[in-house]
This record gives structure tokens, C-alpha cells and sequence, in this order.
């Protein structure tokens, strides 16, 4: 069965295309006395290897001595995927927050926060 794939000879009918990225599309698994066709826009093709068509193509017929024997529908992303921001942390940070300090610091803080609040509240009354 023929099939087509971006060059990682995995089957997939997904391709991308402008503005992020731009898959080449290839033929494999066509066997003698079998071509690939497409009539709207025209495309011919009876060889295995590099297709040389864009995103205007969306479907295309597998022919056995002209007959139709597969029906290959291809979709075209072209949508971008973002990556996502990694915000690059020193290694002084890690190792004061792998070792414990970090949670010691910000514990002290809130401790000393509630007694100066304690003693503050109880003066004023």
C-alpha cells in the first residue's frame, strides 16, 4: 500500500507549511503498474520518491491500471507552535532552595513578622 510521509518514512497525509516550517512530501510503497494522481490542481507521478506539489493539492488517487485503488486526503498546517519561555535560573538559587535555606529564610520572616505584629497590637490597646 503506498503511502506518503515527510521523510522520516512515517505514513502521514499532515504536512507543514509557510510561514513556520516546510515538510517536503515523498511517495513510497508504489508498486509497478501503479501512479499518483490528482486532478484539481493536475499532478502525475508513477515513481516512488520526492512530490513535488504545495499546499493547493488536497487529494490524491492511487491508480492501478486505471483504476482507483487508494484515496490519500492531505491536510497542510500551518500554524506556528511557540515555544514556550524558559526562564534560566542560577545555581546558587538551586542549591540554597535544595538545601533548606530558602524555606528557613521565608519561615524566619513570617515568624518574626508575627511577633513584631503581636507586640505592636498589644501596646496599642
Amino acid at each position: 500500500m503506498a503511502f506518503l510521509h515527510n521523510g522520516n518514512l512515517k505514513p502521514t497525509t499532515l504536512f507543514s507549511v509557510y510561514p513556520c516550517n516546510r515538510d517536503s512530501v515523498y511517495l513510497e510503497g508504489l508498486k509497478e503498474g501503479e501512479s499518483l494522481l490528482s486532478n484539481n490542481p493536475y499532478y502525475f507521478q508513477d515513481a516512488n520518491g520526492y512530490v513535488a506539489i504545495d499546499d493547493r493539492f488536497s487529494t490524491f488517487f492511487i491508480l492501478s491500471h486505471g483504476k482507483t485503488v487508494q484515496t490519500l486526503h492531505l491536510s497542510w498546517n500551518s500554524i506556528c507552535a511557540t515555544e514556550s519561555e524558559i526562564v534560566p535560573t542560577t545555581l546558587i538559587d538551586t542549591q540554597l532552595m535544595n538545601s533548606g535555606f530558602g524555606l528557613f529564610s521565608v519561615l524566619s520572616v513570617c515568624v518574626l513578622t508575627f511577633i513584631l505584629a503581636r507586640r505592636y497590637f498589644h501596646e496599642a490597646h
